[in-house]
């Protein structure tokens, strides 16, 4: 991964810290903490109810989608493994934790954790169902640049038609 990349991409999860903080919850000093903290875990199961209800998918703000084109830009350039994609993405992309990913994607906790630390290669379904809450689906492409460039023509001219 070249440095700027990198520098572009701890820049956006920066930001994205930001953010989480600015819309977190502020006490004031008036209000007891145990009067709030039901308030709060009711507001977020709702939210969490919410998100399942809307088929898994996640709605991108404009920040988010451009740190998600980044991590596959690297990724398409062979830079991050596939398991550090699903990592960058689950983290950088949405926030979650292992365990909050898992519940979103009905993944085991142990196969995402073994994807993401490169211990396994995961099988088509799991794959598919990692990839799902991006709004992506698995494509097959040649490697070979000449041979993807035939294709693209091939594809352009089937369309035009």
């Amino acid at each position: 991964m070249t440095r700027d990349r990198k520098e572009r991409l701890e820049e956006k999860r920066r930001e994205l810290s930001i953010q989480k903080a600015n819309r977190a919850v502020k006490l004031s000093p008036l209000v007891e903490e145990s009067t709030v903290l039901p308030a709060v875990s009711t507001v977020l199961e709702s939210i969490n109810s919410e998100y399942h209800n809307r088929r898994k998918r996640v709605e991108f703000s404009e920040d988010r989608t451009e740190v998600l084109l980044e991590i596959l830009a690297m990724a398409f350039h062979d830079q991050i493994t596939h398991g550090q994609l699903i990592r960058m993405m689950r983290r950088d992309v949405l926030g979650y934790s292992q365990d909050q990913f898992v519940q979103l994607t009905k993944v085991n906790r142990k196969t995402l954790s073994l994807v993401e630390g490169d211990k396994t290669i995961p099988s088509l379904s799991v794959l598919l169902e990692l990839l799902k809450p991006f709004g992506l689906e698995l494509t097959v492409t040649p490697k070979a640049e000449g041979m993807k460039k035939r294709l693209v023509d091939r594809l352009k001219t089937t369309n035009d038609g």
